[in-house]
Parts: structure tokens; C-alpha cells; sequence
């Protein structure tokens, strides 16, 4: 009869859309894609009916057995990708110990691989990229010691009590009184009159170089007691003041007066800085190359403002040959060929050299 054969129809096409959705379930692809966009509500004679009690849908008709199934597989075939990516872990410093008003200046910033950075910070907060690359950090604010706040910690925020510092004027003379221009001083802290609070230290050596009036001043100098200090550079003799008082917001002056080798004592070149473009160092010091004499004897180049200067000590009118080498630091120190043609030193002069490079 007609109306059996629509009976047996209906539950048939109900039966090929249920087979459709196991496969699917099965081997994770619907035939028309992956990820079945949200759909649409159906006519209401192939919906279900929701019963008042629940507000659920009623699976009793098949139309609903298959809209279920098919949500079922549009949930598990698009799942949410997941990021990998992490931001790096950056670590705060937290200034204390004044108004943050008054906590400004620049941070030194060394990493693992040796570079350095600069960077300004204010309001007594600087935050540093990158944690895991980070191999210290100094804290420099105008008035305030020098802070250099300890890394080994897991902490995201590092509080670090930054200290009110003292200053000291230095007036570097020779025992005629006369200024000695372009020279590094130095001090050292022998005792602080505060001991440091436990996860930062204060720096207790700045250093300062004289200007054309022999003044220069030490900045950032923790409260305590310092050694101050003038190394030897040419023909002036290393000069040194101990125990010298430094306090909180106060100027402490010192004198030192450094003597000379007698001039008929000693000998030497000099010639302009820019003519040695490959000489490095630190301070007065030049690092990179000496003077290196054919009896075996070694002397050291210095920087004075714009010259490069080599003093040599001996007897009146003593000659003195050498030539300047460069120094391999790689390799344990040993002397490299010359770079220089020979240069002849008379002891009780000192010669204007013009220099003339071999390679």
C-alpha cells in the first residue's frame, strides 16, 4: 500500500544519514570537509520538538538523532590550536630609600654574550628584557651610590634600597703646585658606615680624570671611608691619600701631590693620539702595545689628553732603542713583530716622535 511504503522510506533516508555520520566518526572526514560550520536551525517538520518540562530536545524523532550526531562532529573536528610562543621573562628593579620623583638616571646593562646597553629609567622602576640573558645589572642615579643589586633569584620584581652618596673633590698636583691635566683618579672604599642590606652592593671605586685645572670629582661615593689615589703615568711617581671621610650629601676635598722622576733621570717620545688609531687601553694606560727596547727591557705607553707619551728611566745621556709592538693577550701575552720603526731615546730629553708604521 502507498502509505506503507512512505513508512518504510522515512526510517530508510533517517538510516543513510546515521551511516554517513559513523563514518565520519570513524576516519575523522565528512564527505563535503573537514569542520562543518555552525548550522543553521532546520525547518520545524525535521526538528525535534522540545518538551516544556526540560527545554531539551526531544530525540524521539530521527531528524534529531541525526542534527545531534552531526554537532557532535563539528565540535571534535575543529579543535582550537594551541600557541607555542612565549613571551621572555622580563625582571623589574624596584627602587627604595627616596621619592620616586627623585629616583632617575641609566641603567647598565651587561648580557651573557658581553654586550653592554645603556638605558634611561625613571620613577625609581627600570624593567630588563630577557632575564635568562642578563649577567648584571648597575643602578646609576645623580646624588645616590652606585647599586648593583644581586640576579640569583626567582623573583620578577627585585627591590633594591638605593643609598644617598657623597662626592670628593680631588686637586692633582706636582710638587711645585702646578695642575696635572688628563689624569685618571681613583679611590677605594676601605668601609662602608653602613653595612650593605642582603641583595645589592654599592660600587666603591669611581673613577674621575683631572681637567686642565688638575680638579677632578668623584661621584657616587658610598658614606665611608675611602683611599684616594693617583697611579703612575710617565714620569710622575703613583700618589696616595688614606682614610679619607666621605658622608651623605656632602663634598669632601683632598689634595695630592705627585712627584717626578728628576728630568736628568729620564727619557722619552711622544706624538698625537690620533696618529695611533689601533693603540687601546683604559684611562692612561695603554694596553695594547709597549715599548719593547733591544736589551730586553719593556716600558709602557700612556694616554695624556691628546698624546701618547713613553717615559724611559736611566743615567744622563743614555741611549735607548726600541720599537712599539703590539701584545697578543690571546696568546698568553707574547710579544707580536714590530709596528713601528726603531725609535732612539737619550735619557734627560723628550722627543717629539713623528711616527712611522712598518705594517
Amino acid at each position: 500500500m502507498p502509505g506503507q511504503r512512505l513508512i518504510v522510506q522515512r526510517p530508510l533516508g533517517v538510516l543513510v544519514v546515521v551511516a554517513l555520520v559513523a563514518v565520519a566518526l570513524l576516519f575523522g572526514n565528512l564527505p563535503f570537509g573537514n569542520v562543518l560550520p555552525a548550522a543553521a536551525p532546520p525547518p520545524a517538520s525535521d526538528v525535534g520538538r522540545t518538551t516544556a518540562a526540560t527545554g531539551l530536545l526531544d530525540l524521539a524523532t530521527p531528524a534529531c538523532v541525526a542534527e545531534a550526531a552531526l554537532s557532535r562532529v563539528a565540535v571534535v573536528a575543529a579543535p582550537e590550536p594551541e600557541s607555542r610562543d612565549e613571551p621572555a621573562s622580563a625582571l623589574t628593579f624596584r627602587m627604595t630609600g627616596a621619592p620616586p620623583e627623585d629616583l632617575h638616571g641609566v641603567a647598565f646593562v651587561r648580557r651573557k654574550d658581553g654586550s653592554t646597553t645603556e638605558v634611561a629609567f625613571e620613577n625609581g622602576s627600570f624593567v630588563a628584557s630577557n632575564r635568562a640573558t642578563l649577567d648584571g645589572v648597575s643602578l646609576r642615579a645623580p646624588g645616590f651610590a652606585i647599586a648593583w643589586p644581586r640576579l640569583g633569584t626567582d623573583a620578577h620584581v627585585i627591590e633594591v634600597p638605593m643609598r644617598r652618596a657623597g662626592e670628593i673633590r680631588v686637586r692633582l698636583v706636582d710638587t711645585q703646585g702646578r695642575p696635572l691635566a688628563h689624569r685618571w683618579i681613583g679611590m677605594m672604599c676601605q668601609g662602608q658606615t653602613e653595612a650593605s642590606p642582603p641583595g645589592v652592593g654599592y660600587q666603591a671605586n669611581p673613577r674621575a680624570v683631572t681637567d686642565d685645572d688638575g680638579i677632578a670629582m668623584l661621584e657616587n661615593a658610598v658614606p665611608g671611608t675611602h683611599d684616594v689615589f693617583a697611579v703612575r703615568v710617565a714620569e710622575w711617581q703613583p700618589v696616595q691619600v688614606h682614610g679619607l671621610a666621605v658622608h651623605a650629601g656632602a663634598v669632601t676635598d683632598c689634595e695630592l701631590v705627585a712627584e717626578a722622576v728628576p728630568q736628568s733621570l729620564y727619557g722619552g717620545f711622544r706624538f698625537p693620539r690620533s696618529a695611533a688609531p689601533s693603540l687601546k687601553g683604559f684611562a692612561n694606560d695603554v694596553s695594547s702595545h709597549i715599548f719593547a727596547c733591544r736589551d730586553g727591557r719593556q716600558y709602557m705607553l700612556a694616554f695624556l689628553g691628546d698624546e701618547v707619551r713613553c717615559i724611559v728611566k736611566g743615567m744622563p745621556g743614555d741611549l735607548v732603542t726600541g720599537s712599539i709592538v703590539p701584545i697578543d693577550y690571546t696568546g698568553g701575552g707574547k710579544q707580536l713583530p714590530p709596528v713601528s720603526t726603531p725609535i732612539t731615546v737619550t735619557v734627560g730629553a723628550v722627543l717629539d716622535w713623528h711616527p712611522i708604521w712598518v705594517r
